[in-house]
């Protein structure tokens, strides 16, 4: 398809930034959605060169791109410059960004889908000695925001607690910021019933991708301390394979030779789901997040959740009973206390608030 023919109906959708995990799972979700509701208009995908996609519309078109992520510097010649060109040529009458950044491109509306905690959470000075990296995309976010946020008509994030620091951080007026929570379809899942599990094993699965901030690493200390301890037969399955990055390979380093930690690799989400339907309790350690998929989705399927005691775990957890919430000094006597059958769950006091469907949303524009 040409995609810069002459056509006056366009939604241009930025992603960039996305290749995998939840922001994956919930951008197929939502482009889903703007095919079926948008008939009459052409949706072009802006993606990454690695970013895998199958969903087949006759009015879904893709370009993609690999060097944006290269460094800060062509991220900003991508952002502020190219995707100019490419509206100027395209006059979308949509532009949705899932990046958190606000294109500089030409278009009668803008929507940005605020999903990153680097857009918000406080900079601490220790990112800088545990990842740098993280410590300067924080600075150039909130330096993209700062200028260019409130261009913006409308502003979607995931959870009330984000919108209120928002508002806070970047004086947006409240009406311009809607609350929706993550939709997860379940439909086209198929879910195996093998399981090559001993009986006496308790099964904990932390599908993440491997970054410093989701703490794999605790998760990893407390198994091993665990098992050298006690009798009981605790089994860790994590979704790397020490091939993704330094992190992933200290971890591997450090952990492979433990039979009861298990390297899963990079799962698809079909098989994020079949591990998760097999295990007896997920377990979730990410220090910061906007939401937290494989929460929903072990609620869906009536799964022990496990997770740390973060402000996102608790509205992300809302009324859901069978969870416990742990720091990183207790996660040890937090799963003992389970492997004991001294089960006793967390409260959690959060109060349910407002959400909106993604589709309403846009429609409002």
């Amino acid at each position: 398809m040409n995609i810069y023919k002459n056509y006056n109906k366009y939604i241009f959708v930025s992603a960039i930034n996305i290749i995998n995990g939840g922001p994956k799972t919930i951008l197929e979700e939502y482009i889903n959605i703007l095919a079926q509701e948008n008939p009459n208009f052409i949706i072009i995908v802006c993606i990454n060169s690695n970013f895998s996609i199958k969903l087949n519309y006759d009015n879904i078109s893709f370009i993609s791109f690999t060097y944006p992520e290269k460094n800060i510097l062509f991220r900003l010649y991508f952002e502020y410059i190219h995707l100019f060109f490419i509206s100027l040529k395209l006059k979308p009458t949509y532009v949705i960004s899932f990046n958190d950044i606000t294109p500089n491109m030409i278009s009668k509306f803008k929507l940005n889908y605020v999903h990153s905690p680097m857009s918000f959470e406080k900079i601490k000075l220790k990112f800088l000695i545990i990842s740098p990296i993280f410590f300067f995309k924080i600075l150039f976010f909130r330096l993209t925001h700062i200028l260019t946020l409130n261009l913006n008509n409308i502003i979607i994030v995931q959870q009330q607690q984000i919108k209120n620091k928002l508002i806070k951080r970047y004086s947006i007026l409240e009406n311009k910021i809607f609350v929706c929570n993550p939709s997860i379809n379940f439909d086209s899942i198929t879910i195996s019933s093998d399981n090559d599990y001993k009986k006496g094993d308790f099964i904990l699965f932390y599908p993440s991708i491997p970054r410093i901030l989701k703490n794999i690493h605790l998760v990893c200390e407390a198994i091993d301390k665990i098992n050298k301890f006690s009798k009981h037969n605790i089994i860790l399955q994590i979704t790397l394979n020490g091939t993704e990055n330094k992190y992933a390979k200290k971890l591997k380093n450090l952990y492979s030779k433990n039979k009861n930690i298990h390297f899963l690799g990079l799962l698809d989400r079909s098989n994020v789901l079949n591990y998760l339907t097999k295990c007896h309790a997920l377990i979730f350690a990410s220090e910061y997040e906007t939401w937290g998929l494989p929460i929903s989705e072990a609620k869906f399927f009536n799964k022990h959740i496990f997770v740390l005691d973060e402000e996102y775990a608790h509205e992300t957890i809302s009324d859901y009973k069978k969870v416990n919430f742990f720091s990183k000094n207790n996660i040890c006597q937090v799963l003992l206390n389970r492997l004991n059958n001294n089960i006793e769950y967390s409260l959690n006091n959060v109060p349910k608030f407002s959400n909106n469907k993604f589709i309403d949303i846009f429609n409002s524009l």
